[in-house]
């Protein structure tokens, strides 16, 4: 009800100050309305995080794609040089054509070298050894200032006459130096030995004349 005061004024009257607060039930709901937006943003939180990492994803994916991958290089196999030299061959202090000869007698002796032919002009012998073919041979060396006496090379090559890089040929050129002196030393005495019975032989049948 409007009041007049002394004035003539009017006022309305309004209900005491603890009258116009919210009752107890919209103080609720308006609680439950904050917790439920606070939940509603908490859960909004992980489908945010969900399409960055997706968008994150689709971004690296068209940077690099499967096919787009840069190709590994590859260093190029470079194929081994032929020797030059033959791997195990040596000097020997000997007469070359006693050297040939000791060299055939090692060779038919020694288990698993095959004997193929020979060439004395030629100072070869064609040999096989575990499978691999090449030709031995015997080469006389210069004198020199370093070489003071009779010398002789002994080598070996393929069948194309190039040194050979072999495993089973430096085994048996190995062989050969181990055993050649001894071999040389008997070649020589056996033919001595010849040279002597053909000279007594010779001296018999002058006697009978």
């Amino acid at each position: 009800m409007p009041v007049v005061d002394r004035l003539g004024s009017h006022r309305r009257r309004l209900a005491p100050r603890r009258m116009r607060r919210r009752p107890p039930s919209a103080r609720v709901h308006g609680r439950r309305r904050k917790q439920d937006a606070c939940f509603d943003g908490c859960r909004a939180m992980p489908r945010k995080l969900a399409c960055l990492c997706l968008l994150a994803l689709s971004l690296a994916a068209c940077r690099t794609g499967p096919n787009e991958r840069t190709p590994e290089k590859t260093l190029p196999i470079e194929a081994p040089l032929p020797p030059s030299v033959t791997p195990g061959e040596f000097l020997i202090e000997a007469d070359k054509l006693d050297t040939w000869n000791a060299l055939g007698q090692i060779a038919v002796r020694t288990h698993g070298v095959e004997y193929e032919g020979r060439a004395q002009i030629m100072d070869l012998y064609s040999l096989r050894y575990r499978g691999v073919a090449f030709m031995a041979l015997t080469k006389s060396v210069l004198l020199s200032d370093t070489i003071k006496r009779t010398t002789t090379r002994v080598t070996a090559t393929t069948l194309d006459g190039k040194p050979i890089d072999s495993k089973p040929v430096t085994e048996f050129l190995a062989l050969l130096q181990r055993e050649l002196p001894a071999e040389i030393e008997s070649v020589r005495a056996k033919q001595a030995a010849q040279k002597k019975a053909k000279t007594k032989g010779k001296a018999k049948k002058k006697k009978k004349k």
